[in-house]
Formats: C-alpha cells, sequence, structure tokens
C-alpha cells in the first residue's frame, strides 16, 4: 500500500479495514481537540481547510449510510440516525442559547453609544435569541432552521467574543455547524442522490479512508507539535487508538460488520445506529 494514499483505489483500501462507525466516532473525539488545537497545528501542517474537510467527510459519511438504508429499504435505521441527529441538534441549540444570553449579559457599550441605543440593541438581540425557543418535536428541518439562526445570532457584532472567549466561541460555533450538517435537507439528500445517479457516488470505503487518512495526518501533526512544546499529555489524546485496537483485535471488518447488522435497535454514542455498519462488500 502507497505510503500517501493517491487513487481512489488507495483509499478505498484503507477504508476497507474499519467500520464507518468507528471512523465516525474516532471523528467525534477528534473534531473538538483540533478546533480548539487549530491555530497551534496549523503551523506543523494541519489547517483549518483540512478540518473543513474531516467535518465534510463525516457529514457525508452519514449522509452515505442512510441513503444507503432507504436504498435497501432499512427505514428503521434511517429514522434512528435522524432521531439521534435531532436530539444532538436540540442538545446544541439549548446550549448556545444560553451561550448568546452569557455574551449578551457581559456586553459593555462602546464608546459614543447612548442608553437609548444599547436598550434598543439589547432588546433587538433579545428578541433574536428568544426566537430560538419553542417546542421542535421531532422535525428535523425545524432544528436545522433554528440551528441556522443560531449560527446567525452568534455572529452578531453585539456578541462578538472577547480575545480570551473567541477559541471557546470558535470551537461552539464548529459543532453548531457539524450539527447542522447532520441534518441534511430533502433537497440536498436529494442532490446526493442525483449525483449518485449520475456518477456514482464514492463507496464508504473510500469515505472512510479519505477520513482516516486525514485524522492520521491530524494525530501526526498534533503529536509532534504538543511533544515539541512539551506536553506529553496534550500530545497523548492525538492518537488513533479506537482504530488501532479494532486492527490490533485481528477481526475480520466482514465479521465485525455482519455482527452490528444484527443489532440494529442500538445507538452507537457516534449518533449513528449500529445496524448501519453493513458489509463493507455489499456496498
Amino acid at each position: 500500500m502507497n505510503p500517501v494514499p493517491i487513487t481512489a483505489a488507495d483509499f478505498s483500501a484503507i477504508g476497507a479495514r474499519f467500520l464507518s462507525e468507528d471512523i465516525i466516532t474516532e471523528a467525534d473525539r477528534l473534531l473538538p481537540l483540533a478546533t480548539a488545537d487549530i491555530a497551534a497545528i496549523a503551523t506543523r501542517g494541519y489547517g483549518p481547510s483540512d478540518l473543513a474537510k474531516l467535518i465534510d467527510l463525516r457529514a457525508t459519511l452519514i449522509a452515505e449510510i442512510a441513503g444507503r438504508d432507504r436504498q435497501r429499504g432499512s427505514k428503521k435505521g434511517s429514522r434512528t440516525v435522524e432521531t439521534q441527529g435531532i436530539k444532538d441538534g436540540k442538545l446544541v441549540l439549548r446550549s448556545g442559547h444560553a451561550l448568546a444570553l452569557a455574551a449578551l449579559t457581559k456586553r459593555e457599550a462602546p464608546p459614543g453609544e447612548t442608553e437609548i441605543q444599547t436598550q434598543q440593541i439589547v432588546l433587538d438581540t433579545v428578541g433574536q435569541i428568544d426566537a430560538l425557543g419553542g417546542k421542535l418535536g421531532t422535525d428535523s428541518a425545524k432544528v436545522r432552521t433554528r440551528l441556522t439562526s443560531l449560527a446567525s445570532i452568534l455572529a452578531l457584532p453585539a456578541l462578538a467574543p472577547s480575545l480570551e472567549d473567541a477559541p471557546a466561541r470558535a470551537e461552539f460555533v464548529a459543532k453548531v455547524e457539524a450539527a447542522i450538517a447532520a441534518l441534511p435537507t430533502l433537497a440536498e439528500q436529494k442532490k446526493s442522490h442525483q449525483q449518485e445517479a449520475k456518477t456514482g457516488t464514492a463507496s464508504l470505503d473510500g469515505l472512510d479512508g479519505r477520513a482516516y487518512t486525514n485524522m492520521k495526518m491530524m494525530t501526526s501533526v498534533g503529536r509532534a507539535y504538543w511533544n515539541e512544546h512539551g506536553d506529553r499529555k496534550r500530545a497523548g489524546e492525538y492518537q488513533l487508538n479506537a482504530l488501532h485496537e479494532r486492527a490490533a483485535k485481528g477481526g475480520a471488518k466482514g465479521e465485525a460488520d455482519g455482527e452490528a447488522d444484527g443489532e440494529g435497535e442500538e445507538a452507537l454514542a457516534s449518533g449513528v445506529p449500529a445496524g448501519e455498519a453493513v458489509k463493507k462488500g455489499s456496498k
């Protein structure tokens, strides 16, 4: 196998070694870590564009898994993915509501701003924040819309973070965007299906391989950076232990996938149903 994957076959060969669920789970663990450290690790070769690619790959993997299940008539698995996505989205929405109110509470009027202007800004901003509330039920479109509104609200000048709070804000905004990506609109799903019919979408093996390669680069860079700066504890967080443990067990991927096929009732911590671990040979 090439040390640096180049062709689609290279990425598929890498992806065939891992379950899609494990790739997503590892991405969920590493994304917040890399988001927090992106300014640092960007100086060693893993930058914002690489992070954005991983977020996109994760979202595409989830969409592809859901699409495959629909094609196979597994509506139950698809509903489970959406239900988990809605649940996760609601939790992010609640945190964002609290974050926005906290930011508004700490806001200091700039020089020259009158008391009347301050009151109007606060009223207008509170109105937008309050609009994030209300019942959502299990409507993924509503959750996505509210999350999109939250992202816009957090970008308001009135809620601009301090230099101290900026990294945490960036990390949370990335989480909001990830939650939005996990709830694709029907139009996006249709577009994805049309593209698949026209050109043939990349197999899950290929997507897994690209995501793994991205995360391998991230962990290599992050580990090197923090070891260089004497923070061995932080460096130790940049590992792909979950994926390597799977390979070290020696279990054939097909066997592991087959087992997951019989456990569709169980939901993984990453929000992807175990039933989505279908044999990669059947993609």
